[in-house]
C-alpha cells in the first residue's frame, strides 16, 4: 500500500494533542499514530491531491471543524469539495461517512461508507475496512427498524385512523433520522389532524423545503395548500 505524509502543518500540533488526548479517530485520513498520513489509492490521487493547496485546505479545515470544534455540518462542506475534486479521495470519504452520521444523515451515511469500503480493501487497510464494514451493517440495521417503526405509523394514521397514537412513532423516526422524507410528511399530517396547528404548520413548512429540495412539484403543491389550511384553522380559533 502506498503511503505519503501530508505536511506537517495539515494539522496544528494543538489539534493533534487534543485530538489524541480524547482518543479521537483520524483513522481513514491518515494512521491513527501518524496524523496526516493519507493513504493513496490511485495516480491521479497522488497527481491532483499533493499538488493543490486547496484541498490540502479543505482537508485541514474539515478534520478541525469536525474533530476539534464539533461542527459536522460546516465540515461536510469542506469534504465535499475535496469530493468534488476527486470522488475517490480515501481520507474525505471516510471523514464524510463519518460526519453524515453526526448529522443524522443515516441514509448519506450508509451511502458514503459503502464508496469507502472497496477503497479500504484495495488499500488493505485492515482497521478501516473493519470499521466501515461494521457501520455500513449498523446503519443498515438502523434504518430498516426505523421503516419498520414508519410502517407501524402510517397504519395507525391511514389504517386505523388513530393520528394521536401514529404520531410518536413518527417523532421518533424524526428525532433518530431528521431528513426521513416520508416521516416529515406524514408527522405534519398527523399533528394536522391531532389539531396541534401551528406544530403542524412548522412541521409543513420544514416538509416544503424538503419537497422543494428534491423538486417534486406534487408534494410542493401538497404541503402549501396544508399551510394554507392550518393557517386558517388558527385564525379561526383566535378570540376576537
Amino acid at each position: 500500500m502506498k503511503r505519503v505524509l501530508i505536511s506537517a502543518a495539515l494539522l496544528s500540533i494543538a489539534a493533534i494533542g487534543i485530538w489524541m488526548v480524547l482518543g479521537v479517530e483520524l483513522r481513514g485520513y491518515g494512521d491513527s499514530l501518524t496524523p496526516g498520513g493519507v493513504s493513496i489509492t490511485s495516480e491521479r490521487t497522488l497527481a491532483t491531491d499533493l499538488n493543490d493547496p486547496a484541498i490540502e485546505q479543505s482537508m485541514n479545515q474539515g478534520v478541525s471543524l469536525l474533530h476539534e470544534l464539533g461542527d459536522p455540518e460546516a465540515a461536510i462542506r469542506h469534504f465535499s469539495a475535496v469530493l468534488e475534486h476527486n470522488p475517490e479521495h480515501y481520507g474525505a470519504l471516510y471523514q464524510i461517512a463519518t460526519a453524515f452520521e453526526r448529522t443524522q444523515e443515516l441514509y448519506l451515511a450508509h451511502e458514503t461508507w459503502g464508496k469507502f469500503e472497496p477503497l479500504a480493501r484495495q488499500s488493505e487497510d485492515a482497521p478501516s475496512l473493519s470499521h466501515a464494514q461494521e457501520r455500513i451493517a449498523t446503519l443498515k440495521n438502523r434504518m430498516a427498524a426505523l421503516e419498520e417503526k414508519m410502517g407501524t405509523g402510517v397504519d395507525l394514521l391511514h389504517a386505523q385512523g388513530r393520528p394521536a397514537d401514529a404520531l410518536p412513532y413518527f417523532e421518533d423516526i424524526r428525532n433518530a433520522w431528521p431528513s426521513h422524507y416520508g416521516a416529515r410528511y406524514q408527522h405534519a399530517l398527523a399533528l394536522e389532524q391531532t389539531g396541534k396547528h401551528e406544530a403542524s404548520e412548522n412541521a409543513w413548512l420544514q416538509f416544503l423545503t424538503s419537497a422543494e429540495a428534491n423538486n417534486n412539484r406534487e408534494d410542493t403543491e401538497a404541503a402549501k395548500a396544508a399551510i394554507v389550511r392550518v393557517r386558517a384553522l388558527q385564525e379561526s380559533q383566535e378570540p376576537g
